[in-house]
């Protein structure tokens, strides 16, 4: 794994933690309901989800049997 690929897992795990952050924070002071934006962090965790997959993926040692 070289270091493009631990900048982008680094990055990605702050974006989650991030979304999940205000994710709680909307559900603790919810007054309007569930909110767009709720949505929208929701879609930003599961893309952060998929990037993280993807690149271990890509970072899997490959067996040469």
């Amino acid at each position: 794994m070289n270091s493009k690929n631990i900048i982008i897992l680094i990055a990605n795990i702050v974006l989650i933690s991030a979304a999940s952050i205000f994710i709680y924070l909307s559900a603790v002071y919810m007054e309007n309901g569930f909110e767009v934006r709720t949505v929208a962090f929701i879609l930003l965790i599961l893309v952060g989800l998929r990037n993280i997959y993807q690149v271990m993926k890509k970072s899997k040692p490959k067996n040469n049997e």
